[in-house]
């Protein structure tokens, strides 16, 4: 008799594109592969991708396991007895895929950080530039890459408080001795200004920014 998991076996959803719409996951027993179905947040699904993995895809987890702000995909072969790691690259590709031997006739999958060993901090600095425009900079001064980073904005004043700033983002990961500068929402006006920035990740103290400077129409003092 057939195996009765002959195709599509087990699903996850997750948002693995970054569009905020969730996403599925399918393991396909009979022909060894994972298939990974982007939703268009309507309720519909359009385009997807099939990504070999061993024989008898069985079950199927997701998380972040490299560390770099992007989900990854665990899936287990019921017949070589081993679990594929494939990780995502933020864009709901997963072109990397590292085997790791397992027992026999693999089934079930779970994911927990059993030695909860904490990460190797490092550490941010963080500012805004002047000039024509104005720019924030991050800089990664530690030895060890940051993830997940979170970062926030405000810049206020001018003549007649009409000045009112804002922005924020996100950063999947920063290596170690290096910066990456962003562009903040333009500006124009006279006076003086009140400029704030903020900036944390997974493994990294928050760092602030705070100072005054000069608007001369398009040209900011600091």
């Amino acid at each position: 008799m057939g195996d009765d998991r002959c195709g599509p076996n087990r699903i996850i959803t997750a948002d693995f594109n970054k569009d905020d719409n969730l996403d599925l996951a399918v393991t396909n027993f009979r022909y060894g592969y994972i298939g990974v179905i982007y939703g268009d947040g309507e309720g519909g699904f359009g385009s997807f991708q099939n990504y070999p993995t061993g024989d008898g895809a069985n079950s199927v987890a997701s998380a972040d396991f490299n560390m770099d702000g992007n989900l990854d995909l665990a899936v287990t072969s019921h017949y070589e007895n081993f679990v594929s790691i494939l990780h995502g690259n933020g864009a709901g590709d997963f072109p990397e895929r590292y085997d790791y031997p397992i027992g026999e006739w693999a089934t079930e999958i779970a994911v927990v950080d059993f030695n909860t060993s904490p990460l190797i901090e490092t550490e941010l600095e963080i500012e805004i530039i002047g000039g024509f425009g104005t720019h924030m900079v991050i800089r990664n001064i530690g030895d060890e890459c940051a993830y997940n980073i979170d970062w926030n904005a405000e810049i206020s004043g001018g003549i007649l408080g009409r000045i009112n700033k804002s922005d924020d983002g996100y950063i999947g990961m920063l290596p170690a001795d290096s910066e990456i500068v962003v562009d903040l929402p333009f500006i124009i006006g006279l006076g003086l200004l009140d400029m704030t920035v903020t900036g944390s990740a997974s493994n990294v103290e928050t760092a602030s920014w705070t100072k005054k400077g000069i608007i001369l129409l398009f040209f900011v003092i600091i």
